[in-house]
């Protein structure tokens, strides 16, 4: 049976690879096929997730608003983002690519909402590195607070983003080893403090978590929604599509357990740290540095120390993530046609897509240097930029959700509890645009959906104005989209004999 498959889809690969060879022509060599193998995968989307930082900033922001329920608000956040990885896993266990969201996103609801989605991860991931650069120099400066030193914010988040352009630039596997190396050291120093609060504390249970008359559904529910924005990055691995080992079942793997270990460590902490603010005269909410003032309080403050170099390393980590996902957004949408081929050169030594990455590490510091320059605190950034990145993120995972059900339809794999988990999904996605509008947040804040919004108008325009002046476009990219489908004819019916 498999020559059979072999025989039949020879052709359609043949021609796939002609494509694909015409497409490259005057870009130089294509992306490194093949590998990276599957904990490099899992890297991309941990580092992008950027957990082992809840602590220093994240889990405060949502306790400042849900109190005794933070634990609950990231265990609903959690379940949110499983249901999305569950409806992205529809499409990637059928093909894979280069920002393959985006052509998940397109084969299911059309080229042009295809490209909303690409342009709406192209401001996700730009954004989140613009979010988190100025947090480095804002860890360093907490660190070395006691010896009366301060560093340059500036200056610093410069020197970040150069590391981060070269780990880029050279070697997509030194990256993606490197991320998986610093956030899961990460972690685990964040996991041993934990542990540590938990323990100091006794065998006993914070009830007071659990105790439905400490507990506001309101408050829950709007602390889920930061939560969730805390989240996303998780489907980060699904941009080296091409560049994954065996991606068929590397890259779904990957989706959902940097979800499921990303969820776990949020709650974890989530539970600690409030808990371990109980009885102290600051409360978590109200510390400016929550995580050694816990850690002192235990008797624990050389593991607050640990993390909080950790945090200023897993900023590395994080924005590479970003720089690595957005640079291959804007390689995709290069080679939809809707971007200057310029954006699809890739290295020719190093095989990584060079102009797109210079592109975003260039915009990263344009958003976030004059904002550092203006005396900005790195929180307030943190939240200005991530609010916006968090919108492009959450138009992406609600395009997948809505496509899923069409995708399956059209596959002939479309059963009712598909529709319910794309309902679902859908559901937890609209929360947080519904929450970003009403009731109005407090200016700048409010301003930040209409930034959003903009830019995706400006991308959009573009793109309308291009069907204009090439009406054949939209064909082209659907070429693109039935030729990286037919590339995974093999592994599909592979997998399917596999399952009979």
């Amino acid at each position: 049976m498999k020559r059979n498959i072999n025989n039949a889809t020879e052709s359609q690969q043949g021609g796939a690879r002609e494509i694909a060879a015409e497409e490259q022509s005057n870009c130089g060599p294509g992306l490194r096929e093949r590998s990276l193998g599957p904990w490099a995968v899992l890297g991309q989307s941990i580092a992008n997730i950027g957990a082992s930082g809840a602590p220093l900033i994240s889990i405060p922001v949502v306790a400042s608003i849900a109190g005794p329920g933070t634990w609950l608000s990231f265990l609903i956040a959690t379940a949110g983002i499983v249901l999305v990885a569950l409806n992205i896993n529809a499409f990637a266990c059928d093909s894979s690519g280069t920002a393959s969201l985006n052509d998940y996103i397109a084969r299911s609801l059309g080229p042009t909402a295809g490209v909303l989605g690409g342009w709406a991860l192209a401001i996700a991931y730009i954004g989140c590195g613009a979010a988190c650069i100025p947090l480095f120099a804002s860890y360093l400066n907490n660190l070395v607070a006691p010896l009366h030193v301060h560093f340059s914010p500036l200056v610093f988040s410069v020197g970040l983003l150069a590391i981060v352009w070269y780990c880029a630039w050279k070697d997509m596997r030194l990256s993606a080893h490197l991320m998986l190396s610093i956030e899961f050291s990460a972690m685990a120093v964040g996991i041993a403090l934990a542990a540590a609060i938990l323990f100091k504390q006794g065998r006993h249970v914070d009830l007071s978590q659990f105790q439905l008359h400490n507990l506001s559904v309101s408050a829950i529910g709007l602390g889920s929604v930061l939560a969730f924005m805390a989240t996303v990055g998780f489907e980060s691995a699904a941009s080296l599509g091409d560049e994954a080992k065996s991606p068929l079942q590397s890259i779904p793997r990957a989706i959902v357990a940097s979800s499921i270990i990303a969820g776990f460590y949020f709650i974890l902490h989530a539970y600690a740290m409030v808990a371990g603010f109980r009885g102290l005269s600051t409360t978590l909410a109200d510390s400016q540095a929550p995580v050694l003032d816990v850690a002192r309080a235990h008797g624990v403050t050389i593991l607050a120390l640990l993390l909080t170099v950790a945090g200023l390393v897993s900023c590395v980590s994080i924005v590479l993530a970003c720089v690595n996902a957005g640079a291959r957004t804007l390689f995709l949408l290069a080679q939809h046609g809707v971007l200057p081929s310029a954006f699809r050169r890739v290295h020719a030594k190093n095989r990584t897509p060079g102009v797109a990455i210079n592109a975003a590490s260039l915009v990263i510091l344009l958003v976030s240097a004059p904002l550092i320059v203006a005396g900005v605190p790195a929180r307030d950034i943190w939240g200005y930029a991530g609010s916006v990145c968090t919108f492009g993120f959450l138009t992406a995972y609600l395009l997948i959700a809505i496509g899923t059900p069409f995708h399956l339809h059209s596959k002939g794999r479309l059963k009712t509890w598909n529709v319910l988990v794309s309902v679902l999904a859908s559901l937890v996605v609209l929360v947080p645009f519904i929450a970003s509008v009403y009731p109005v947040p407090p200016f700048p804040q409010n301003l930040m959906i209409y930034i959003f919004a903009g830019l995706i108008l400006f991308g959009m325009g573009w793109f309308l104005l291009l069907r204009i002046r090439r009406p054949g476009i939209v064909n082209e990219i659907e070429l693109h989209l039935d030729n990286n489908y037919d590339r995974f004819a093999i592994e599909r019916a592979a997998q399917s004999d596999a399952a009979l």
